[in-house]
């Protein structure tokens, strides 16, 4: 890969998102316009300065002794927690790179209720 030095709006992004931000909250915080931040793919994570990012922090990682097998460890260590939050917190992460959770919708919701299903469920 072409290696492009990120801008300093990338690198914001990118520890935002390391922080456990949305993409799209990451992106406004580092002063993106709401119009980029609505379209990570094309206006951040398509960008090689981003890439460039990615690719070294990959490396940081494999440096560090951090494989795919020791994520796994601690991930199924998490999901066995005695702490209830904690449980949650990894099963949700879990799902997130299963790809098996449910797409995020505007406002970080993952859909909205019609009236009646809310009344329903009252």
């Amino acid at each position: 890969m072409n290696k492009v030095k990120p801008t300093a709006m990338q690198i914001k992004a990118f520890q935002n998102l390391q922080a456990g931000m949305t993409k799209e909250q990451a992106m406004l915080k580092a002063g993106y316009t709401a119009k980029s931040a609505r379209n990570p793919k094309t206006s951040l994570m398509g960008r090689t300065g981003i890439k460039t990012l990615i690719e070294q922090y990959r490396e940081d990682l494999k440096k560090a002794g951090v494989t795919k097998e020791v994520l796994a460890e601690v991930q199924a260590r998490g999901l066995k927690d005695n702490n209830a939050v904690t449980r949650f917190t990894y099963l949700k992460e879990s799902k997130k790179d299963l790809g098996i959770e449910a797409p995020e919708v505007e406002d970080g919701l993952t859909r909205k209720l019609t009236i009646e299903e809310w009344i329903k469920n009252d």
